[in-house]
């Protein structure tokens, strides 16, 4: 019986050593599996971690784009604006340019000794001419009974004004004034002055809201004595 029982465990031993040797692969394969999911889980946390610097690197990228995009449009703005500061300031240099024509016009043609007419101009220091007083006494209706100096146009407002442009002539209370119009209120069309040295106007038709009269229209303004 015992060497029945010992020849089956010699029997049995080779059987059971594979079966340990098989189980041994089995368990080295399987930590080999665990080992390559771990580095292919390391591979994709690592690919996720680039994916999102990338991200993060576009969106930095994007930032400064928009942030140049903003500052470009900034430059373009303050370049336009100094561009309508320069155009608004020849135009300022333009009217200074008729005045001092038109004063030197009335100062070759009426020179001579008598009553003093002042004209002051922007950023200048006042100029005079002098007329006699026959030329005087011609244009004094035309002057009114007082002398309204004017250093820019802003001086005009709260003042009723009579604007002459190509086409019409305006009349009314000047009420705001920028670079490009004049807003008048209260104000209308005339039609026919009449005599310059009349109190009244012969034809005036007034309009139902405020009027804007272009800047570079008008030709010449004085306050009439309406």
């Amino acid at each position: 019986m015992k060497l029945r029982a010992k020849a089956i465990k010699n029997y049995e031993q080779p059987f059971f050593n594979q079966h340990l040797q098989y189980r041994e692969q089995e368990l080295e394969l399987e930590l080999e599996r665990e080992q390559e999911l771990e580095l292919e889980l390391e591979r994709e946390q690592e690919q996720e971690r680039e994916l999102e610097q990338e991200q993060e690197l576009e969106r930095e990228q994007e930032q400064e784009l928009e942030q140049e995009q903003e500052l470009e449009r900034e430059q373009e703005l303050e370049r336009d604006q100094e561009q309508e500061l320069e155009r608004e300031l020849e135009r300022e240099q333009e009217l200074e340019q008729e005045l001092e024509r038109e004063m030197e016009y009335l100062n070759n043609r009426y020179m001579g000794k008598g009553r003093i007419i002042n004209y002051k101009l922007t950023n200048k220091n006042m100029k005079t001419i002098e007329i006699n007083e026959e030329t005087f006494e011609k244009i004094k209706d035309q002057l009114g009974d007082e002398v309204l100096e004017v250093e820019n146009l802003d001086d005009l407002i709260g003042k009723k004004m009579l604007f002459q442009c190509a086409r019409y002539i305006y009349y009314g209370k000047v009420k705001t004034i920028n670079s490009a119009y004049i807003e008048l209120e209260k104000a209308g069309i005339v039609y026919e002055t009449g005599e310059l040295k009349a109190t009244s106007v012969s034809d005036f038709q007034e309009l139902p809201s405020n009027v804007f009269v272009m800047r570079n229209a008008i030709e010449s303004f004085w306050k009439p004595k309406w």
